[in-house]
């Protein structure tokens, strides 16, 4: 589930942030108990195309909290997390032509790893969209 302050993104950036996410999350949380993800938005703030033609790169921030939820104990909150990333697109083409809403969103979701699990999904490298 995702609620959210209102902030200028595009149209399918719910979708494109819940998918990005998920995969990120089911990479570090595994278990025998149905836990449940909730997460509320509260800012974003993001270079527009013209910026990062001008400069070079672009910065991508979104922050918010997560809470993992045990549906069994009545949504009973088993942890609540802030998270804050930034994202820079590095040079003029990725900035302009990148997916900005994934880079950004796959951000959030390795941050929740790292955050709640003390563990990064991903080994670095080219495969993922940002460089953790």
């Amino acid at each position: 589930m995702m609620s959210s302050a209102t902030f200028d993104a595009e149209g399918d950036f719910a979708d494109t942030f819940m998918e990005e996410v998920r995969e990120e999350v089911g990479r570090c949380m595994w278990g025998t108990a149905p836990v449940d993800l909730r997460v509320h938005l509260e800012g974003m703030q993001r270079s527009s195309r013209a910026e990062a033609l001008f400069a070079g790169n672009g910065r991508y921030s979104l922050n918010g909290t997560v809470e993992f939820v045990d549906p069994a104990r009545n949504n009973a909150v088993l942890g609540r997390y802030p998270i804050q990333v930034t994202v820079e697109a590095q040079g003029r083409t990725a900035s302009l032509m990148g997916d900005r809403q994934m880079m950004v969103s796959e951000a959030f979701g390795r941050a929740v790893c790292e955050e709640a699990f003390g563990r990064n999904p991903r080994e670095a490298g080219g495969h993922n969209a940002t460089r953790g």
